[in-house]
C-alpha cells in the first residue's frame, strides 16, 4: 500500500508520540573558535558510541500545557495504521522563543523517523509539508535547532537546503552540557 502523508490533530497526538525519536550518536562536529577569521566545524567519530533519545524532553501530548498550539501543524506519516514519522511546524505563536517575536518566522519543533523507516524519503516527504504549509501561511523563514552531535540531522536539513546561521555553546544543561547548539534557517 506505500506510506501515506497527512496532516494530524490535537486529538491524534498520541499516534504522534508513538514514532521514535532517536539516533545513533557515532559522531559529533566539534567546533574550533578562530578568532575574528571565525570557526570551523570538523567531524569526529566517537570512542563510545551511544543513543540519544530526544523523546524524554519532548511529549507531543503535552504541548498545550506549556503552549497555545492553535498555529501549530502537525503532519504524519503512516505504513497501514502504523505511526512512522512526524514533524511539527510551530508559527505565529507568543511566547516561543523559537520565533524569536517574529510574525514572518515559523520553526520546525521536531521531525521524527522510526529507524526502520529512515533513509526512504519520509523524513524528505515530511520537511516538503512542513515547508509548504509554512509558506501557504505567508512565513518567509524556517528556523530548526538541532545539536552539534545530530550529525545525521545537520546533513539532513543541509541537503534541504538550510543553512546553518547560528551556533551557540552552554546551552543546555545536565548530560547534555557539552553540545553545541546549531540553528539552521531555511528561506520560503
Amino acid at each position: 500500500m506505500g506510506i501515506i502523508y497527512r496532516e494530524v490533530f490535537k486529538e491524534e497526538l498520541d499516534k504522534y508520540d508513538a514514532v521514535e525519536m532517536n539516533f545513533m550518536v557515532k559522531s559529533l562536529y566539534r567546533l574550533k573558535n578562530k578568532g575574528l577569521q571565525g570557526f570551523e566545524l570538523k567531524e569526529e567519530k566517537i570512542d563510545t558510541p551511544y543513543i540519544k533519545d530526544y523523546r524524554k524532553y519532548n511529549n507531543a501530548v503535552d504541548y498545550d500545557k506549556k503552549f497555545d498550539i492553535t498555529n501549530w501543524r502537525f503532519f504524519m506519516a503512516f505504513d497501514d495504521l502504523k505511526p512512522v514519522g512526524g514533524a511539527t511546524l510551530v508559527m505565529k505563536t507568543k511566547g516561543v522563543y523559537m520565533l524569536d517575536f517574529k510574525e514572518n518566522l515559523g520553526a520546525l519543533w521536531d521531525i521524527r523517523i522510526n529507524n526502520d523507516y529512515k533513509n526512504q524519503g519520509i523524513g524528505s516527504k515530511l520537511f516538503d509539508m512542513v515547508k509548504n504549509c509554512a509558506k501557504s501561511n505567508g512565513l518567509k523563514e524556517l528556523k530548526i535547532e538541532t545539536q552539534n552531535v545530530n550529525v545525521p540531522a545537520c546533513k539532513f536539513y543541509s541537503k534541504q537546503g538550510a543553512k546553518l546561521k547560528g551556533i551557540r555553546e552552554q546551552v543546555y544543561q545536565k548530560e547534555e552540557q557539552e553540545e553545541i547548539q546549531f540553528l539552521f534557517y531555511l528561506d520560503l
